[in-house]
């Protein structure tokens, strides 16, 4: 085995090294949420492309090259490419969560995105007969096939494509509370393209490839740990340091040229009898009316406006609006949402929610003068309510 080969072999193992620690460092974080699973299987697929191309590496090297040789070399190089594409579809559908598209929720868009990648698989499947994609010779060597471009160049535009959706919406002001998330979509693919290019250029001698995704990878977890901060975990909306930046922001914020006026709320939503809940079913059912009060919150509110955890039962909304009916609308599409919430929950209580809110005029200078007034709201309506 040659120094290049070599070389080619530790970088490789060295980078599986690196992704295999995150992925432990997820794993024992023990978060089940949608995007964490999706993250892992990102981490797994690009080590098991490290791994692939290093049995293939392998496999080229040996002084046997019977047709068994030759067999297990297409074999490693075509799944080298499958899970290149996999990585892609995995990567494309986790942007697209972070980025919050609704379209990915509809099954036949989904499938329509995915076509483009379903084409390659079976392209790459092929490969062994037409040699289209890659090919063998009788010495185990690997090349490249004719139609070897249409892989690296579908799978940059599957990274682009949220790179670009997300420069787009880093500009909107509504975007603010999520550009750091934005930016990490964003610069995802300007990490790995590079590298898609050099590859191409040099040839297969340099697993640049890998390299790229490694770093991109770090990049990733890096603002996912950065992230992590700024969120309640139990309820997945921010928390409260968050929901005072965001409010400090949307108060210091100039007006925007050539659009209508609106006005600030701040909006403080609170479970009623909530230590009643704790009490008399145990804090395990606490935190789903908690969890339960979150997702109606997500369901009910406006993309545009924050939704943060204030603290213990309580939650605040900070948005935007031309006229207050707009927040009485909000308020009325919570209640109706929660019912629904408890119809489907049938939890041994009935969760009910009080909502206060107050725009924000000229008197109001503070962030704690502006939630005292909203909190102040609040409370009338619990009492109006318990009477």
């Amino acid at each position: 085995m040659q120094l290049g080969d070599q070389l080619y072999i530790i970088i490789l193992v060295f980078a599986s090294l690196v992704q295999g620690s995150l992925l432990i460092f997820t794993n024992l974080q023990m978060d089940m949420r949608k995007q964490t699973k999706l993250y892992r299987w990102l981490i797994i697929c690009s080590i098991a492309i490290a791994f692939s191309d290093i049995f293939a590496r392998i496999v080229s090297l040996t002084n046997d090259h019977g047709s068994m040789f030759e067999t297990l070399s297409y074999m490693f190089n075509g799944l080298y490419f499958q899970l290149h594409i996999c990585l892609t579809g995995i990567w494309f559908f986790y942007a697209l969560n972070e980025i919050d598209i609704t379209w990915k929720e509809k099954p036949l868009p989904v499938v329509l995105s995915l076509l483009p990648l379903l084409l390659a698989m079976v392209l790459v499947m092929m490969s062994g007969v037409s040699g289209w994609v890659f090919f063998v010779d009788d010495q185990n060597v690997y090349h490249r096939g004719d139609l070897f471009l249409v892989l690296p160049v579908m799978c940059m535009i599957y990274l682009l494509v949220p790179s670009v959706i997300s420069l787009m919406k880093i500009r909107l002001r509504e975007y603010f509370i999520h550009r750091t998330k934005l930016i990490t979509i964003a610069v995802f693919a300007v990490i790995v393209l590079p590298f898609v290019v050099l590859q191409i250029v040099f040839g297969p001698d340099f697993p640049l490839f890998c390299v790229g995704y490694t770093l991109a990878i770090l990049m990733l977890h890096i603002n996912r740990q950065n992230l992590r901060i700024t969120i309640d975990e139990l309820t997945g909306v921010s928390n409260r340091s968050q929901a005072m930046r965001y409010l400090s922001y949307k108060m210091n914020a100039p007006a925007e040229a050539g659009k209508q006026i609106k006005s600030l709320y701040v909006m403080m939503v609170d479970i009623d009898k909530f230590k009643q809940i704790n009490d008399n079913f145990g804090h395990v059912e606490g935190d789903e009316a908690l969890k339960r009060t979150s997702s109606v919150l997500k369901r009910s509110v406006p993309r545009s406006y924050f939704i943060g955890r204030y603290g213990g039962d309580e939650f605040i909304i900070i948005g935007d609006a031309l006229r207050e009916a707009e927040i009485q609308d909000v308020c009325q599409k919570i209640y109706d949402n929660l019912e629904l919430a408890n119809q489907e929950a049938m939890a041994p209580y009935h969760l009910s929610l009080s909502i206060g809110y107050k725009v924000r005029n000229g008197q109001i200078t503070s962030i704690p003068e502006f939630i005292k007034q909203a909190d102040l709201n609040l409370y009338r309506v619990k009492k109006n309510r318990a009477e």
